[in-house]
């Protein structure tokens, strides 16, 4: 018969060669309307079902397909959803749209109905029902998750378990979640029903024994249960319980948090490597298939959302080693990556083979498959037959790079079930081609390995669906490229299905028959066939049976025993441990390691640590000491503990003879490190405060990720240069790096010798080369610097010969713009003086054609550039500049007016919000005379420099005096920048919002340094008050708990503290001999108690002393803050004034918490609250500036500059405007969100072109169209659709999770909308949603893989209509 042609054919895929055939296969054919929404068999039962959702209808057979039936007892068109009871094979639920659903006890024979008080939800759960109650409010509807609970399988009455749900789960829901917690624990994500708020914010995790009826926890998961709150998701994957939550704190970049359990009792936080830069992020990580010894997590490190990195954890799931690097995933998060079912360790992945390329340059992936027989621990290529399915030899050297196997995987499934693998022992099967890198998949062919991918064999030509039976001594296949069989009937394959053990003889094709067929009427468009291969052999297979017995195994429902013995352990056997990375044979530290509480409690104690290396989880070899702990010193090695939050600060000085020395306790002790080398420089991470490169003479550095805990040794491309270009540049992604150094300097007489540039992507590993001949390389990207972060900006000679030293300028300097990591290059500018970034400004000082003008040019993405514009009287071309630091939106110039050998000074210029357009500020100046001394007085703005104003004086010293000077033309004026010994040693400190200090004088003009005294404001410079005569240097403590000075005009034996803020000043002596103190020096954020003084002792000018202060023993009590209760905790509110009735600056009040001035606490590690925006204040005069070439005139006015013109008018209408207005003297301040009041910066108003200006019978005329275009279109979706026949389009991952980002998606927005208009739109969007979305979803319903939002549920296959 046809039937047995068609088997022979695929005979030779079996691994038992037949022989005699005892009879031929059978097969039996069923017509179906559609293809299946889902095809399911009952776990170890020969029962499967077909749901149709296209119609609403379930099919069952009790027979493996041979004969269906439908579920009579269901009303025809409401099945909507099967769900297979986990434990009990004989139970099965569907749901249907409505109340009323169905329950089977013996598997699908019979059917009885129970009722619920709400639609189902259609999210994924068990006896645990989650549905959707809505209350009607006006033409919309409020919606929320109810989960309703039934503890007799739907016999008894459902009881509502917990309203506000997005997920509930039993703890003892799956087999491998083994754990000793009540039999009743169930974990429910759950928005906070008290505050009523669906945000994000307000989702956590609550428990409960007693179905929420006597208890109900929150899970703090160790962390407190203010800061467990954010709750994205949770699943319970292999033995472990996860956790994902969005860092709801102040300080986060809206980094996710993985928190896991194995007992149910203890939460702990999923660590990843140290010097990974591994950052969870939102949609960006997937938990893969995990075993009961490590959980998998692939994480997005790239840019690209569709390039992950794997990590495997410990055998309690919470510290992680990188695995794997690139692998490939799909938008939906899906990753190239199986597990070898029933083969402990082995899995076969994808990774990206041009991954720079793909982030880079956008190129198309080129995929590799690698597998791994040691749990992830390491991958090889998989190694190639050489010989295809026709015994020709194949044309590629296996020993070859270049020549591998590689496979088609998760991303792109083309049947249902596992992509590789069944419960067959080692018996592995793909579609994949041979070669360099994998071909699409219609140029694949077919292979097969019998030991579990070490070796291959091609066995078909051409991509084939494949499903394996009888324990795997069957093996179908069916051609997937242009195979159209004839059974009866020509159809084309479109599933192949067996039992989920892969136990039977028995198989399920769903096939799509061909319009061509002379059957088709009888057939209909959609068959399942049935095939039975059980009879093709005789006997059964027995023990002592090799592989190339005539046998079938017969043992249906019986999964194959695993033996195992233990072996001796080898270096195989062992991985690095946490925070270790390979480095050649060895494993080096990149990171602290973690200690058990109680161990370190002492700096000076010992500990027994890691070796480095771990047995790999699940390896249960013999013998072995390589994982063998050793004993390290607390004090260099010791993390804290979960939970725990320290203090630790590591300070670095490199001294004169090129020493660099470490203190990692602020200062008290010192220790040299690397005595014998010679350091030229040494750099801190400006993005990771955790990381600093030490720079030698040579082709190396050493580096620390873990704040000088350890530090390794790493290869550099060359010598560091000796151009004076920075040697390492960094970017927010703290991996990448880029190095200058020196080429052909070291050897002859240097005729080539020059600077080039490489970069890193993973922290110095592996180098590329940039450019030779540069000046400067640098990451386009920064924090606020929005550009390509694959992008290189490279200064490089135009002519690359000869020894850079000596260029002149007949070479031109030129700028050159590199994307994709320098692939791409583009040349920006001819001939540059140099390029710097200032907060979200790039900006380039270009050389004009003349060769004597400079044009500036700024840039807000690193690509896209506009030539700054000056005032007439002051081009660049007669004036040097310098660009001022700015944190408001705005570039601030120095534009020099007079130099040497007159004396120095500048007029400052300030932009507009996009760079370009600069114009002057009002300040004024004391211009000097040739021969006479300059005069300087200072000025302090408040709106971001429109206006400039005297710094208001105090009316009395420090002593209690009046001043000499009492006039209206005195006031305070203060040393600047300019005369800083230390330029660290700013005016104000971020972590103290308004206070400030200074050196200076009350009086007309600035007196000598050593002539000033020493002045406090509490208040951002609005009112001063003096602290001390004599000039200090001065530094904050502790968030400005403590404020310390000491002398800055002689030497001192004592510094001066004060513990409220420079209302009184205490002294502290701390030697008897007088030191000339240079510096004081605290962490960079201000909030330590301890300090070190630098300086030298008067009689010993060659030799410096360092002396630490700690001022941890004033106080012990920690300062409270409580939000809620303001009136009883050690904070006040305070917002600076702007000298109107409103305390507004730049448009709002703002209020900040500052700690109160007389109370006797430290702040440490308390919390920071935001500072809280009250409202946006009426615009007033002081929220606007001078527009471009108009200044100040002696009455406050802005007036047109003597020889310049007004800028044209700017027509464009922006994004909800209805008028544009004529330029006026005026613009408003950039930084500034005033809102209404007086607007001196809008002239006459013009009407934008537009819908806005149209008559009433207009818009009355356009919503009729509208009305009736919605309902047509409406009505073509919901015909092609299906939904009109009764389907149900399931919810996916990302639009489920996307309902806890609170009230602002779509979903609320359409609230307001009439509900007809909602009903049209939902079915056109279900219409699309499922023709766009891929067939992945289709394939995860047979043991596998798992993403951790994922609603197991949405299964839906969609196949297309190829004829």
């Amino acid at each position: 018969m046809i039937l047995r042609a068609l088997w022979l054919s695929l005979a030779s895929l079996s691994i038992l060669a037949v022989q005699v055939v005892a009879q031929d296969p059978s097969h039996q054919i069923t017509s179906f309307e559609n293809l299946p929404g889902k095809l399911v068999f009952l776990e170890d039962t020969t029962t499967a079902f077909y749901l149709d959702d296209f119609e609403g209808n379930l099919f069952i057979t009790q027979d493996e397909g041979k004969s269906w039936s439908s579920a009579d007892t269901i009303p025809a068109g409401d099945a909507a959803m099967v769900i297979e009871h986990p434990f009990e094979k004989n139970y099965a639920f569907v749901l249907t749209r409505g109340y009323t659903h169905y329950r089977t006890e013996d598997r699908g024979k019979t059917w009885r109905s129970f009722d619920m008080p709400v639609r189902p939800a259609f999210k994924y759960g068990y006896i645990l029902y989650q549905g959707t109650a809505c209350d009607e409010v006006g033409w919309g509807a409020v919606c929320h998750d109810e989960t309703y609970y039934t503890k007799e399988a739907f016999s008894d009455e459902p009881m509502l378990l917990l309203s506000e749900t997005t997920r509930c789960q039993f703890a003892h829901s799956t087999v491998d979640f083994k754990h000793e917690a009540h039999s009743d624990l169930i974990y429910c994500v759950a928005f906070d029903t008290l505050e009523g708020i669906h945000s994000l914010s307000h989702s956590r995790l609550y428990s409960t024994t007693t179905f929420f009826d006597e208890d109900m926890i929150v899970e703090d998961l160790g962390i407190g249960s203010k800061n467990a709150r954010g709750v994205f998701a949770f699943a319970i994957v292999a033995k472990y319980a996860v956790v994902a939550l969005k860092d709801m704190s102040a300080d986060s970049n809206g980094e996710m948090l993985l928190y896991v359990t194995v007992d149910t009792k203890t939460w702990a936080k999923a660590q990843f490597p140290h010097a990974s830069s591994a950052r969870l992020r939102e949609n960006a990580y997937t938990i893969v298939e995990s075993t009961t010894h490590s959980l998998a997590v692939d994480v997005v490190l790239q840019d690209q959302g569709t390039i992950g990195t794997l990590f495997v954890s410990n055998s309690n799931g919470t510290f992680f080693v990188q695995s794997l690097k690139d692998t490939n995933r799909n938008e939906m998060g899906f990753v190239d990556f199986e597990k070898l079912y029933g083969v402990d360790g082995v899995g076969i992945a994808n990774v990206v083979a041009n991954a720079e390329e793909v982030e880079g340059r956008g190129a198309s992936k080129l995929l590799k498959s690698v597998a791994t027989f040691d749990d992830g621990s390491n991958w090889s290529p998989l190694l190639p037959p050489s010989y295809d399915s026709d015994g020709s030899r194949i044309n590629c050297n296996p020993g070859d790079d270049d020549c591998a196997l590689h496979l088609w995987s998760v991303t792109a499934p083309h049947n249902f079930g596992r992509i590789f693998s069944s419960p067959a022992p080692g018996i592995v099967m793909g579609v994949g081609s041979i070669g360099k890198t994998l071909l699409p998949y219609e140029d694949c062919d077919t292979f097969l390995s019998t030991d579990a991918g070490l070796t291959w064999k091609m066995v078909r030509k051409d991509a084939h669906k494949y499903e394996f039976g009888d324990s795997g001594s069957v093996v179908m296949a069916i051609n997937d490229e242009d195979g159209t069989y004839n059974i009866g009937l020509k159809l084309r394959a479109r599933a192949l299905s067996t039992v989920p053990d892969s136990t039977s003889q028995k198989f399920l094709l769903v096939g799509q028959v061909s319009r061509k067929d002379e059957n088709y009427n009888k057939y209909g468009r959609y068959v399942v066939v049935f095939l039975d291969f059980a009879g093709i052999r005789n006997r059964k297979c027995e023990e002592n049976d090799s592989k190339d017995a005539d046998c079938y195994v017969g043992d249906k429902f019986i999964d194959p025993v695993q033996h195992e013995d233990n072996c001796e352990c080898t270096d195989a056997d062992y991985e690095c441990d946490f925070n270790f990375v390979r480095d050649g044979n060895d494993c080096v530290p990149v990171g602290p390691e973690p200690i058990p509480a109680g161990v370190c409690r002492l700096p000076s104690q010992k500990y027994m640590g890691s070796s480095g290396w771990r047995k790999i989880p699940g390896n249960t070899c013999t013998g072995g000491r390589k994982d063998q702990k050793v004993e390290k010193d607390c004090l260099k090695w010791s993390q804290p503990k979960e939970g725990e939050i320290i203090h630790q600060t590591t300070i670095l000085v490199r001294l004169h003879d090129n020493s660099i020395w470490q203190s990692s306790n602020e200062g008290y002790t010192w220790s040299q490190l690397f005595p014998d080398e010679n350091f030229l420089a040494f750099y801190h991470h400006p993005h990771s405060s955790d990381r600093a490169y030490l720079i030698t003479s040579e082709s190396y550095f050493y580096s620390t990720t873990d704040a000088g805990r350890s530090w390794n040794k790493w290869n550099a491309p060359a010598p560091p240069n000796t151009f004076r270009a920075q040697v390492i540049r960094f970017q927010p992604e703290a991996d990448r790096l880029i190095w200058t150094g020196n080429l052909q300097c070291n050897t002859g007489l240097f005729e080539d010798c020059h600077a080039t540039a490489w970069y890193t992507r993973d922290h110095g590993r592996s180098w590329k080369k940039i450019e030779d001949y540069v000046v400067n390389c640098a990451w386009a990207s920064d924090t606020k610097l929005n550009a390509d972060p694959t992008e290189i900006l490279c200064e490089s000679y135009q002519r690359k010969e000869g020894n850079q030293r000596f260029f002149l300028q007949d070479n031109p300097l030129e700028l050159i713009e590199g994307q994709g990591y320098y692939s791409k290059k583009k040349k920006l500018f001819n001939q540059v003086v140099g390029f710097a970034k200032f907060s979200e400004f790039l900006v380039v000082a270009e050389l004009a054609s003349s060769g004597r003008a400079l044009e500036l040019q700024v840039s807000l993405d690193g690509v896209n550039f506009a030539t700054g514009e000056f005032p007439p009287s002051m081009h660049p071309e007669t004036h040097a500049y310098t660009v001022l630091e700015s944190s408001t939106g705005s570039l601030f110039i120095h534009m020099t007016m007079s130099e040497p050998p007159s004396p120095y000074w500048g007029t400052i210029l300030k932009s507009n919000s996009n760079g370009t357009i600069l114009g002057y500020v009002d300040f004024e100046k004391m211009i000097g005379l040739d021969g006479i001394a300059k005069m300087i007085a200072s000025r302090i703005t408040h709106n971001d420099g429109s206006t400039w104003k005297p710094l208001k004086p105090p009316t009395v010293d420090s002593e209690g005096n009046s001043y000499w000077c009492d006039t209206t033309a005195c006031s305070l004026h203060v040393h600047g920048y300019t005369e800083r010994r230390d330029p660290r040693a700013t005016y104000s400190s971020p972590s103290i919002v308004g206070l400030i200090m200074a050196v200076g004088n009350v009086g007309e003009v600035l007196a000598p340094y050593t002539d000033s005294d020493t002045f406090l404001s509490r208040d951002a410079g609005f009112t001063w008050e003096e602290v001390h005569k004599d000039a200090h240097l001065w530094e904050f403590g502790d968030s400005g708990s403590i404020l310390i000075m000491a002398n800055d005009e002689e030497p001192t034996d004592h510094v001066l503290f004060s513990t409220d803020e420079g209302a009184k000043w205490r002294e502290y002596k701390f030697t008897n001999e007088k030191v000339r103190v240079t510096a004081i020096v605290t962490v960079p954020s201000d909030t330590s108690r301890r300090f070190v003084l630098m300086g030298q002792y008067p009689s010993k000018q060659a030799e410096s002393v360092v002396v630490h202060i700690d001022f941890s023993a004033l106080t012990g009590r920690q300062c409270v803050l409580k939000v809620e209760d303001p009136t009883h905790d050690d904070f006040e509110l305070w917002s600076p004034s702007e000298d109107r009735n409103e305390l507004c600056l730049f448009g709002r009040q703002t209020l900040y918490h500052r700690r109160i001035r007389n109370t006797n606490c430290y702040i440490g590690d308390q919390a920071k609250e935001e500072a809280r925006i009250q409202n946006n204040c009426a615009c007033s005069t002081v929220d606007f500036e001078c527009e471009f070439n108009y200044i100040k005139n002696a009455n406050d006015e802005c007036v047109l500059a003597p020889g310049t013109t007004p800028l044209l008018n700017d027509e464009t209408c922006r994004a909800g405007e209805e008028f544009w207005y004529e330029r006026t003297p005026y613009r408003k301040i950039s930084y500034s969100s005033c809102d209404g009041g007086h607007r001196p910066d809008r002239g006459k108003p013009h009407p934008c072109p537009g819908f806005k200006h149209h008559s009433g019978w207009f818009w009355w005329f356009v919503t009729l169209i509208s009305f009736g275009l919605a309902g047509l279109v409406g009505l073509y979706f919901y015909r092609r659709s299906g939904v009109a026949r009764g389907n149900i389009r399931l919810p996916t991952d990302l639009r489920s999770n996307r309902a806890l980002e609170g009230d602002s998606g779509i979903l609320s927005t359409l609230a307001s909308v009439p509900w007809f208009l909602v009903g049209l739109a939902g079915i056109a969007w279900e219409y699309v949603a499922s023709n766009v979305e891929s067939l992945s979803n289709s394939f995860r319903n047979r043991r596998g893989y798992r993403n951790l939002p994922a609603d197991e549920d949405a299964q839906i296959l969609r196949f297309e209509d190829e004829e």
